[in-house]
């Protein structure tokens, strides 16, 4: 069935997109995206778009704030869309998999890469967890980049600091693009 989505006020970087669970199983079902649930009680949270946010800040690496504001509205539709059908992380990393031509990797894989140098200048990771998710770009041989969607913001890291951040938000699914 065809998907109605509307746009409301977005105010932070990563607003949810929500459901009216009232119009399940009619000829259109609602959606909005909006940083506060939209007036009525029948509206559910869905998700939010960090992880969709994040594959778009390693595809065109948008100046820091950055959010779905900024993108425009034709994006943001397409957007909520995909993350319509995501089933849960799986789905999440393998979209990311195929988006930025990558591969999924286990932590370790990607700890040893990032903090032991093997992952070469402009490596791309993609890194969550069941709640959120945070896009890694490798700076040069000693620093990485991490954009959070929550803040908006890029801050740049030491190498060595990786496993300790990682370990700190909880990622355990990866997918690197662009490494050796």
């Amino acid at each position: 069935m065809p998907h109605q989505i509307k746009i409301g006020k977005i105010s932070d970087s990563n607003p949810p997109l929500w459901l009216d669970t009232s119009t399940l199983g009619s000829s259109a079902t609602l959606y909005e995206i909006s940083t506060s649930q939209p007036a009525g009680e029948n509206w559910l949270y869905v998700n939010q778009f960090c992880s969709l946010l994040s594959i778009y800040w390693l595809q065109n690496d948008p100046p820091s704030p950055f959010g779905l504001g900024n993108i425009s509205d034709k994006k943001k539709l397409e957007m909520a869309e995909v993350l319509i059908g995501f089933a849960g992380l799986d789905d999440q990393a393998n979209y990311a998999a195929n988006s930025l031509s990558g591969k999924r990797e286990l932590k370790e894989k990607v700890v040893s890469g990032v903090e032991n140098g093997i992952f070469a200048t402009g490596t791309q990771i993609w890194a969550g967890n069941d709640v959120h998710v945070v896009a890694i770009r490798v700076k040069d041989n000693r620093t990485f980049q991490l954009y959070d969607s929550f803040s908006g913001e890029v801050e740049t890291y030491g190498r060595q600091q990786f496993s300790t951040l990682m370990n700190a938000l909880q990622c355990n699914a990866f997918v690197v693009a662009g490494s050796k």
